[in-house]
């Protein structure tokens, strides 16, 4: 194997090696001798790995979205080739086309994004409509003399049912009423009122039935949640 050695202008540099990497008949090696300095071309690398990296997640991102459809003799075809002249008008482009790159990356990711808020919404509303027919906000208390707790008890029940389940414990008062907002064989989701001053005993009777409250506390009622 023999060795040549070419020396010229630091402005032409880059000419020289795109010609002796376009001809193939010429290895590139480092070359260290007193009296040369070597470029740092680290950086440069870096940037051009990241922009390489780019375009090729931009193109399999629109390789995803936009699959191309193969003909039969497609897998036959080589490389695609085009004249040096393009490549120079391409490569004027590259700002522009690293650019659109970036661009489709993030739009990418916020496509995945809305996606994922969009399983997230459809959650809450799915969780929300067993609550449609309550008449108050989620997170409603009561009124000034009025206490009201909102949530579940296992299993199917009438508010008949569990009002007799309630008055089984000692010190509940009778002046209890029990709005039944939804019930399925599993649990039964409901409403309970009573007078403030009675707050203590039904919440702890409520609790000791397996009452649970909800945990949404939006200050919309939930028809207007899963409309908003």
């Amino acid at each position: 194997m023999k060795k040549i050695e070419i020396i010229g202008l630091l402005q032409d540099r880059k000419k020289i090696i795109e010609r002796l990497q376009r001809r193939g008949i010429v290895e590139i090696i480092d070359f260290n001798e007193d009296g040369f300095s070597k470029l740092d071309t680290r950086n440069s690398i870096s940037q051009f790995e990241k922009n390489m990296n780019s375009a090729i997640s931009a193109r399999n991102i629109l390789m995803k979205r936009f699959p191309k459809k193969k003909g039969l003799f497609e897998s036959f075809k080589g490389k695609e080739e085009f004249e040096k002249h393009e490549f120079g008008k391409k490569a004027t482009r590259r700002d522009e086309i690293v650019k659109i790159c970036h661009e489709i990356i993030s739009n990418d990711q916020k496509i995945a994004e809305c996606k994922a808020a969009n399983v997230k919404t459809e959650v809450l509303i799915d969780n929300l409509r067993p609550w449609i027919n309550l008449s108050v906000p989620l997170n409603f208390k009561g009124t000034n003399s009025t206490r009201c707790f909102i949530g579940s008890i296992s299993n199917e029940h009438t508010a008949e049912q569990i009002k007799d389940m309630i008055l089984e414990i000692e010190g509940v008062p009778e002046s209890i009423d029990i709005d039944i907002i939804s019930s399925f064989k599993e649990i039964t989701n409901i409403a309970v009122l009573c007078y403030a001053a009675d707050n203590k005993v039904v919440y702890d009777a409520l609790r000791k039935i397996g009452f649970i409250e909800i945990g949404e506390r939006s200050s919309l009622k939930p028809i207007e949640q899963i409309e908003e």
